[in-house]
């Protein structure tokens, strides 16, 4: 039996996805993930096969788009670090983790607290 997952992405700059040659417009896509289970192992787990960008309506018709999950990812964190790069100096953005980036509060001597960011 497949599961399917949906949710919204939104991008404040156009994008460009690998394997597409089209620029698309900024704005909130529409993303679908299917994943089938793994059978033949003693736990519950889902293999993803397939991931669709449903493309912002144009002319009255709706498009989407087989993607690479890897891809979209990509495509976020430069739409991110895009918005971070316009934003005036005298602002100072959080810094969120990269996409396989864990962070760890490491106790140190003291009231002090050393921040460590770990690849996983």
């Amino acid at each position: 039996m497949t599961r399917t997952t949906l949710r919204t992405v939104t991008f404040k700059k156009p994008l460009v996805l690998r394997d597409h040659d089209e620029v698309l417009p900024a704005g909130t896509y529409r993303v679908e993930t299917d994943e089938e289970p793994i059978s033949g192992i003693s736990f519950l787990a889902y293999r993803r096969t397939q991931t669709i960008l449903h493309l912002l309506p144009r002319h009255g018709l709706r498009q989407s788009l087989a993607i690479d999950p890897d891809d979209l990812v990509a495509a976020l964190d430069r739409d991110h670090a895009a918005e971070n790069h316009s934003t005036p100096s005298s602002e100072h953005p959080v810094r969120r983790p990269a996409a396989r980036e864990h962070e760890t509060q490491v106790p140190r001597a003291g009231n002090q607290t050393e921040e460590r960011r770990q690849e996983i």
